[in-house]
């Protein structure tokens, strides 16, 4: 109860944000959050951390820039969720992120690159919904919040699944992202120079097989 009021206090403020991005018409700011043409949020990956890094310095760059970007987590405004250690090594070598890694390199490379823009993927997924966990744990998460988001990484969008984890202390932590598939954009149309490209998408049949999180 208390993610879903935080949340819909996050979308009045993102619904009032994208209200003043409208308005300005005449200047040359960017921004990384944009809205399709239903007025879902997604996010533009800009900034390539991968660019001249070696594959087999991917996982140090992805957690060095967790680290570093992110000392004191993700602001929600209201609350913080924490991006430790375990968040780090969850995010990098996870089932998920091994098995992309083993069978499709490209989609594990866009997944390491979401990791520059990890808090406006938290900040702006929707559709939370909380999951119990499915087998005793180690550590101190009794559950897990689910939502999702649409990202952009170079030309291709993608529709991901965000999980964090919810500790005994009701303090939430980064986790994963998950489910990634790719989508189709179509009908897209330039808006202004300040604003995003907006368009409707559909997504693609090309679909990871694997749907859970090592829950």
């Amino acid at each position: 109860m208390r993610r879903k009021v935080r949340r819909m206090q996050k979308m009045y403020k993102e619904a009032l944000e994208k209200s003043k991005i409208t308005q300005k018409s005449n200047n040359n700011i960017q921004y990384d959050v944009g809205y399709d043409v239903n007025g879902k949020p997604y996010i533009e990956i800009k900034n390539d951390i991968l660019d001249g890094v070696p594959e087999k310095e991917w996982v140090k760059k992805v957690k060095d820039v967790l680290k570093e970007k992110f000392p004191n987590g993700i602001d929600m405004e209201f609350f913080n969720i924490s991006i430790t250690k375990q968040s780090r090594n969850e995010y990098t070598n996870s089932k998920y992120s091994n098995k992309l890694r083993r069978n499709n390199t490209n989609l594990f490379a866009d997944k390491m690159r979401m990791a520059n823009n990890a808090d406006e993927i938290v900040q702006n997924a929707y559709n939370v919904r909380n999951e119990d966990i499915k087998h005793l744990r180690k550590d101190d998460i009794v559950s897990f919040n689910r939502s999702n988001i649409d990202v952009k990484v170079g030309n291709q969008m993608y529709q991901v699944d965000v999980v964090t984890g919810i500790t005994k202390n009701n303090n939430e932590i980064f986790y994963d992202i998950v489910n990634i598939k790719k989508k189709v954009l179509q009908n897209t149309t330039s808006v202004n120079n300040a604003q995003r490209k907006t368009g409707t998408s559909s997504i693609n049949n090309i679909q990871q097989n694997n749907k859970s999180v090592n829950t």
